[in-house]
């Protein structure tokens, strides 16, 4: 990152903050940033009818189900958001929907599914995996509330995104 930030001629940075982190982390000249917020297509990322993007997703109509969407990072708190399930075990029809990161199978998805495991939220917690943009719409419309547990957010577009289908969305304040 060091190197990338020294050597190339412009950068873009999503906020005002994360401007100022280039340049207090890594020495970046402020010259050669400028800001450009994130934003979200309205056309492509709006609201449709719950039970329909169930239905078309498989969920339980019934459900009441909360959305993590992104990568399995540690920054992005979903090791938090498995341990908070096991407080909430009691409610037998809510489903964690998790979309995205590079599969259960890698190490960072073993160590999730472990704590699955140690928590006993097992018929609480479905993996998604990746999927495709296109689909992204309707697990947000499928959804009750969009999650974002993380410990540090630049941007946090899946938040706006959830929103434009309007979802609300509980975060961490941060980023």
């Amino acid at each position: 990152e060091n190197a990338v930030i020294k050597t190339c001629n412009r950068i873009f940075a999503p906020t005002q903050r994360e401007k100022e982190r280039l340049i207090n982390f890594y020495g970046a000249s402020p010259h050669k940033i400028g800001v450009v917020p994130c934003g979200v297509d309205l056309d492509f990322f709006c609201p449709m009818d719950q039970d329909a993007a169930r239905r078309q997703l498989g969920f339980n109509p019934d459900d009441t189900l909360a959305l993590f969407v992104g990568r399995f990072d540690s920054m992005k708190g979903l090791d938090r958001l498995i341990e908070a399930m096991r407080y909430l075990k009691h409610r037998r029809h809510l489903r964690l929907i998790v979309v995205g990161g590079d599969g259960i199978h890698t190490p960072e998805g073993q160590t999730l599914l472990g704590l699955v495991r140690t928590f006993g939220v097992e018929d609480s917690i479905a993996f998604i995996g990746k999927i495709e943009q296109k689909d992204l719409p309707a697990y947000y419309n499928a959804a009750d509330v969009m999650v974002m547990p993380s410990h540090y957010e630049s941007f946090g577009l899946v938040s706006l995104e959830a929103l434009a289908c309007g979802i609300p969305v509980v975060a961490t304040p941060v980023g």
